[in-house]
């Protein structure tokens, strides 16, 4: 479980029992979210014959929060509100339709609150630890709503930040270096390039619902503009080439068959190698071939075909003639295919031929 200090180091990874004693502890898992949350920051610290107007607003909703975990001293506070059937997604694949009505209530919670100081960029990953000292609990609701309960109550059309669900720092960069290596050779030096950089930088902020300050946008700024510049040749790496307008999932479909062709070539190579070995001292089976080599007893079992038609043909007679054919040699049938296919075999001795013509 992640959790920090307000104000000390970055968060950790720390055990259950040492994270309790935090000021701020992880309300959800990596990839299953049970607890929907806003974070309040409005400055209001309590009184004892005044009532919050945070809690009032909360109080009043149609869908009060189960939890309200606020500082005793500056009166910011989270509100959760805990869901029934927790929802699970991957971050790495596309959002299936409760993921996508999840953030959407996250958002339009946070919209729903922004007047009394919503965070609306804040993404829920801690929150303020319900046992600790500081931070005073009260519960409005105990039984746990279903997903469902939030539509007609909130308005499920407002995005949080327009970051495509990545963190507004993360699209910032993205983009910037999207930019940056397009336009990189319209420039003959760093600082123009990097004060154009600057400008595409201040628009993107702009596009945000909640623009970045200003020191992050110079920040990224510089480090996209000095990578781009002295490091980036604009050439893609690898041994494949491919055409610029390949899509990413074809490059990696490519890639992927060029990978697996390797690994058979030379699976295939090792088995040839051990299978020559051991035909040289006697008959040689799948096992010990697997044993020589290295290779799965199940590897051998699928190439078996292949490492016995491309290494030596054994005549009924005992004469061995070293061929390299292309043609799989199995069985009597194979061998006449065989030899009508690469007539350039020599096969000279009077058993061949007695062999071939019956």
């Amino acid at each position: 479980m992640y959790c920090d200090n307000k104000g000390g180091p970055p968060p950790r990874q720390r055990s259950k029992r040492v994270a309790l004693q935090y000021e701020r502890i992880q309300a959800n898992g990596p990839r299953k979210v049970r607890y929907l949350t806003v974070d309040i920051d409005l400055l209001h610290p309590p009184h004892e014959d005044v009532a919050h107007p945070v809690i009032l607003e909360l109080y009043d909703f149609a869908l009060p929060p189960n939890l309200i975990i606020m500082d005793r001293e500056t009166g910011k506070m989270h509100a959760l509100w805990e869901l029934d059937n927790p929802v699970w997604f991957d971050p790495n694949k596309p959002w299936p339709r409760p993921v996508k009505l999840l953030k959407a209530v996250q958002s339009g919670l946070a919209k729903e609150f922004r007047h009394v100081g919503a965070d609306r960029s804040s993404n829920g990953f801690l929150v303020k630890n319900p046992f600790h000292p500081r931070h005073e609990v009260q519960s409005l609701r105990e039984q746990p709503y279903r997903l469902s309960d939030f539509v007609g109550h909130i308005d499920l059309s407002y995005s949080t930040v327009n970051d495509d669900g990545q963190g507004r720092n993360r699209s910032l960069f993205n983009a910037l270096v999207r930019w940056a290596k397009i336009h990189r050779d319209e420039f003959s030096d760093l600082g123009r390039f990097e004060m154009a950089l600057l400008g595409e930088a201040h628009d993107l902020n702009q596009q945000f619902d909640v623009a970045l300050p200003q020191a992050e946008v110079r920040s990224t700024t510089r480090s996209v503009a000095r990578y781009v510049w002295t490091r980036w040749d604009g050439r893609r790496r690898g041994v494949l080439t491919f055409d610029p307008a390949c899509s990413i999932g074809e490059r990696q479909r490519q890639g992927g068959l060029h990978v697996s062709n390797l690994r058979r070539t030379r699976t295939v190579d090792r088995l040839n190698a051990a299978y020559i070995a051991l035909s040289a001292t006697g008959a040689c089976t799948q096992q010990a071939l697997a044993d020589a080599s290295g290779v799965s007893l199940r590897s051998v079992k699928r190439y078996w075909h292949v490492v016995v038609g491309s290494a030596t043909v054994k005549v009924a007679t005992g004469v061995r003639e070293n061929v390299t054919p292309q043609y799989q040699v199995r069985s009597l049938r194979s061998l006449r295919a065989y030899v009508r296919h690469d007539p350039t075999v020599l096969w000279q001795s009077q058993e061949s031929d007695a062999l071939l013509a019956a």
